[in-house]
């Protein structure tokens, strides 16, 4: 229901009292650090998420005999904090150790497909899209097959599928994924949960691309103020959407704004993300397109050269991202 503060609240009321009755490291505290971990996760605190999914993890591993089904759940999270940490080997260590532990308990799961969708991002991440897609298509189907399409995890993995396909150009099947996850989200979550704000961020650069500027900019900003209300000012994803709406207005002409909001973005990255994440290059790079526009060259070169830097340390000289980087830096670098 995205009330994450009840949620937090309960959360450690709950494992205050398993702590007190049987000790801090047991099982019965390993589910609840594994809940906190992500839950702060998804409200973009990714450090201080770590610590309680690696507890969660450690507790799980020193059992003789674990809940297997729980241990996944917990090292499939960890997985998931590494690949939006931006650390994808680990990531994607974490994430097949939990498949391999899935499968072995379970025929067919729509777990063994989640882990899968996240094994598809990591991929997809890695700027790896072929392997992206195999493993989105089969969560798809794995999911699909167990919870039926009126799912938000159905949702989720079409989603992904969207996203992959607008960074692989096929703007048709985009349209199709994005607005059918849109949908099912709306229909299963409501119009005001953060699924929805992610599909219509998604949505708008679609529309941004296709120069649909007025569609974007609805987009954007119903997807801003959605953030915005659940996750605050400083969350990586309402800096995302604040971005691209500062994209708009650059490409709208409107300068001051767009470097106003391009700034704001940049600053929100930088203090949740630091200088070693690719939101943070993001960021830095369209402070560059900003500064170009307005006639500042010097300015725009070494915040292009700082994004290019992040982005070959974190993800490789030949990822789609540092490419696209590179030419946009063009006569700048």
């Amino acid at each position: 229901m995205c009330d994450y503060p009840a949620a937090h609240r309960y959360y450690e009321q709950a494992l205050a009292i398993r702590s007190r009755v049987f000790g801090p490291e047991i099982p019965q505290a390993a589910e609840l650090y594994n809940h906190l971990s992500f839950l702060l996760g998804v409200l973009g605190e990714f450090d201080a998420a770590l610590p309680y999914a690696q507890r969660a993890v450690a507790i799980w591993d020193a059992q003789p005999q674990p809940n297997r089904s729980l241990q996944a759940m917990a090292i499939n999270n960890l997985g998931y904090l590494h690949r939006v940490r931006a650390d994808s080997d680990l990531a994607l260590e974490y994430l097949r150790r939990a498949l391999a532990i899935r499968q072995e308990i379970y025929a067919t799961s729509s777990y063994i497909g989640m882990t899968r969708n996240h094994i598809g991002r990591v991929y997809y991440c890695q700027g790896r899209y072929a392997q992206a897609s195999v493993e989105l298509e089969t969560a798809l189907a794995m999911i699909e097959a167990t919870v039926g399409r009126e799912h938000p995890y159905t949702a989720n993995v079409l989603g992904n599928l969207g996203i992959l396909a607008f960074d692989m150009g096929d703007k048709a099947q985009v349209q199709r994924q994005l607005a059918e996850a849109l949908d099912i989200h709306r229909r299963m979550v409501g119009s005001e949960h953060w699924y929805v704000a992610r599909d219509l961020n998604r949505l708008g650069l679609l529309r941004l691309s296709l120069g649909d500027n007025a569609a974007a900019y609805r987009c954007f900003r119903t997807a801003w103020r959605i953030r915005r209300r659940i996750f605050g000012e400083l969350h990586p994803d309402t800096a995302n959407t604040l971005s691209h709406i500062g994209m708009l207005y650059l490409a709208n002409g409107r300068l001051p704004q767009a470097r106003l909001l391009a700034t704001e973005a940049l600053r929100c990255h930088q203090l949740r993300l630091g200088e070693r994440h690719p939101y943070t290059a993001r960021s830095l790079l369209r402070m560059g397109q900003v500064s170009a526009a307005l006639g500042d060259q010097a300015v725009a070169r070494d915040y292009m050269a700082r994004a290019i830097a992040i982005y070959i340390a974190v993800l490789g000289p030949d990822h789609p991202y540092t490419r696209a980087a590179r030419q946009a830096a063009g006569g700048n670098l």
